[in-house]
């Protein structure tokens, strides 16, 4: 008897995929392998959503057949699972917002405390006063963690503020790289601009400052003393391309780079900083529908690259 072609029968009270396995043992040769490749390939919007959701997509569930079923239990509990995953989700966000909101007002007040008694208190000695100043910069160094984590925090869950208005990127990244060239001197590396063709991208320009301020900061810091860094931006017909290339120490992973909290080394050893400003770039990039990568360059080079759509 002839087999029919379609979707395996489940049999009631048998496992799902132990009934696929003996229906699909049925078939002989180059039979069963057939079905079974076509099985896989068929176009199947479940398989689609399964694939794509991810954190900032939990809202998404999957279509149920409501015949009460195996496979449409099983798409009842993924549907449950990945809405519990939401809600834990959304109050780490909410936790992470106003633990940060917490943190700013005391952290104000002790750096203004410290500052004044600095400042006024014309009876420390020469240690007192190094102390205090170490305080403050310990207090300054928490509250850009702050700062980061919210920001980091609000592009996780989609309240990142954007305001997208035309930027020229040229002059942006000649504005940029001037402060890059002041703190690249003073830690005896030479900044070189290279090309910058006229791009014109919609974004914000505050951000993408930013964005860029954290690229030059990262080349200069795992830097090493006489090295070099070299910028330029071209213009392709659907975005445009920056390019910071910098001769510095080589991460142990590219992959791992862009992680939260990580920190790498550059020639002298572990640098300042407390690992986020490659999550905040990204995070950055991405809002303006683009993205970042550091990969190795040429000549032994690390490349930072920007993708902006052009507008």
């Amino acid at each position: 008897m002839k087999q029919k072609w379609g979707r395996p029968r489940l049999q009631r009270g048998r496992p799902l995929l132990r009934s696929l396995s003996d229906q699909s043992r049925s078939f002989s040769g180059t039979t069963r392998t057939s079905w079974v490749s076509t099985f896989w390939e068929l176009p199947s919007p479940a398989v689609t959503l399964t694939v794509t959701i991810d954190s900032k997509h939990l809202d998404q569930s999957l279509p149920r057949s409501m015949n009460g079923d195996e496979v449409d239990r099983l798409t009842a509990g993924f549907n449950a699972m990945t809405a519990r995953l939401g809600a834990s989700i959304h109050q780490i966000h909410e936790f992470t917002l106003h633990a940060s909101h917490e943190l700013k007002t005391p952290l104000t007040v002790m750096r203004m405390q410290l500052e004044t008694v600095l400042r006024e208190n014309g009876s420390l000695d020469p240690e007192q006063s190094r102390w205090i100043a170490g305080q403050i910069d310990e207090v300054e160094r928490l509250t850009k963690i702050v700062d980061s984590l919210t920001l980091l925090t609000k592009a996780d869950a989609g309240m990142l503020r954007v305001n997208f208005q035309p930027v020229q990127l040229g002059k942006l990244v000649h504005e940029a790289f001037e402060d890059a060239e002041c703190l690249a001197g003073s830690m005896g590396i030479t900044a070189s601009l290279g090309p910058c063709e006229d791009a014109v991208v919609s974004g914000d320009r505050h951000r993408l400052r930013q964005l860029l301020l954290i690229l030059f900061d990262n080349a200069v810091k795992h830097n090493h003393p006489g090295g070099r860094i070299r910028t330029s931006l071209r213009r392709f017909p659907d975005h445009a391309e920056i390019r910071i290339d910098n001769t510095g120490t080589a991460p142990k992973s590219f992959e791992t780079v862009f992680n939260r909290f990580e920190r790498g080394d550059n020639a002298v050893g572990r640098v300042d900083g407390c690992g986020l400003g490659l999550s905040i770039a990204r995070s950055i990039a991405e809002a303006h529908g683009g993205g970042v990568e550091l990969k190795p360059g040429t000549e032994g080079e690390i490349t930072a690259l920007v993708k902006l759509p052009c507008g």
